[in-house]
């Protein structure tokens, strides 16, 4: 069994995901062995059907029988080595993922038992589709573009993710560093590395323009100005003023007297 490790080269992949492993064997017959990992894995699998029986995981041994189709699974943190016994020429995808981006692969970190196979419903179809076409091309690959060719589908991923939880954060409503902290059970160090990873904003800053984006819903909507910068905790219409003309260059009279200029409005980071 040769087995090669290659390292994410994309910094924001890097946040997610901490090896690649490429597992390629032409024996009739081999087996490898997992040892303890702190990190949950995906692995997909060219032309090989996974022989798992729960009841029997006490031992810890996972037979690959060759097939037709492939296959992915998912392993959760085990503290015993784990045998993985293959029948016929082989060839997987596994990717280590570090403890961020176990949502971005649909992996629920509570409920993922040692081992689970298909059907995986919950875990992002997408990305295992984009990996099934990766795994079948993998004997023209060198190590080099194997790399950019998985960044570039995780990057993709990861693109959808934030999308997701910003959507997320939005409907929660925060307004301060504490209530972020509390909304995705960080430490304000992780928290910190989040938003600076994956929004390139620090969490201060991106509260900001969600204030921002609410300032700007009420001005246009002809509630009266004192009542707005009052609202969203403004002293005086002067702040109120100069905060809106930070990122929008329109002072909040332009914006309310014409709504067709806030369509056209580009924030400033």
């Amino acid at each position: 069994m040769n087995i090669e490790y290659l390292l994410p080269k994309d910094v924001c992949v890097q946040s997610f995901v901490e090896r690649y492993l490429i597992l390629n064997s032409k024996d009739k017959l081999t087996s490898y062995t997992c040892y303890p990992n702190t990190n949950h894995c995906l692995g997909v699998i060219r032309n090989h059907a996974i022989n798992w029986c729960p009841e029997n995981s006490s031992k810890n041994k996972i037979e690959l029988i060759a097939n037709s189709k492939p296959t992915h699974y998912t392993t959760g943190i085990y503290n015993k080595p784990m045998e993985f016994i293959i029948n016929g020429a082989y060839k997987e995808i596994c990717i280590d993922i570090k403890p961020l981006g176990l949502s971005l692969f649909g992996i629920n970190n509570e409920k993922s038992s040692i081992v689970e196979v298909e059907p995986l419903n919950h875990i992002n179809q997408d990305l295992v589709k984009n990996l099934y076409e990766l795994v079948h091309n993998l004997d023209s690959m060198n190590s080099l573009e194997l790399i950019t060719a998985l960044d570039s589908i995780l990057r993709n991923a990861i693109k959808v993710e934030i999308s997701h939880e910003i959507e997320y954060l939005k409907s929660k409503g925060p307004s301060t560093i504490q209530e972020l902290q509390q909304i995705l059970y960080m430490s304000n160090r992780s928290l910190y590395r989040f938003f600076t990873r994956k929004l390139k904003l620090t969490p201060y800053k991106f509260l900001e323009i969600m204030r921002l984006q609410n300032c700007i819903k009420d001005v246009i909507n002809s509630k009266d100005l004192k009542s707005v910068y009052y609202e969203y905790g403004f002293t005086d219409a002067s702040h109120f003023n100069k905060f809106i003309k930070k990122y929008t260059h329109l002072s909040p009279t332009s914006l309310k007297a014409d709504l067709s200029l806030y369509d056209d409005l580009v924030l400033k980071k």
